[in-house]
């Protein structure tokens, strides 16, 4: 049997490790998380490089793929064209564009409740189709959308309930509020409530 010696990780990183793992004792050949995917050896990648060449050269086949890369480039006005409902590729989605919003035989009104918070349908609104009431009210109160500087990020500016009643959406009952602040202030509230009850 052979000793613990510093052997390099067969997945191809380079990094050393004693072979045989420390407290166990058992023999390893990858360091932790490194054995998942197997590395790709060169003559593959050759290989593969060679097979896309050959579908872009293809008259036919390289024409339309670069045609549909044209057409779905993520550019502004190719967004704004999703946006509208012009710029859809399948018959499918042709027909989804044309059922969408009122025309829809399962539309609500455009508002539904989602863990008691009220969503309204804003199409146009930075957040998405479907925005928080909450949101809504708070933005028209400052005047502007409010501060957002990426996802979970501290010092985005969140809405808080007061009487933690979701759905309540009054002007006395929202306090805007940066992330950071809001989660200090939940967790108070739960401490507080852990010492009542």
């Amino acid at each position: 049997m052979l000793g613990n010696e510093i052997i390099e990780c067969l997945c191809g990183c380079r990094i050393t490790f004693l072979r045989l793992h420390p407290k166990w004792g058992y023999e390893r050949k990858y360091l932790p998380g490194h054995n998942s995917v197997p590395p790709i050896s060169a003559a593959t990648k050759r290989s593969i490089s060679r097979k896309i060449k050959a579908i872009w050269a293809d008259p036919v086949k390289g024409k339309r793929r670069r045609k549909r890369l044209q057409e779905t480039a993520k550019t502004p006005e190719y967004c704004q064209r999703v946006r509208d409902g012009i710029a859809k590729s399948t018959k499918r989605q042709q027909m989804g564009a044309q059922r969408c919003g009122i025309s829809n035989p399962n539309w609500k009104g455009g508002s539904y409740c989602v863990n008691g918070y009220i969503k309204i349908r804003v199409v146009a609104h930075p957040k998405g189709p479907y925005v928080p009431e909450q949101v809504l009210i708070a933005e028209a109160i400052l005047g502007r959308y409010l501060k957002y500087f990426g996802h979970n990020h501290p010092k985005n500016e969140e809405v808080h309930h007061i009487n933690k009643k979701r759905a309540d959406n009054r002007n006395c009952n929202l306090l805007v509020c940066t992330r950071s602040y809001h989660t200090s202030l939940q967790q108070r509230e739960r401490k507080q409530k852990k010492r009542r009850g």
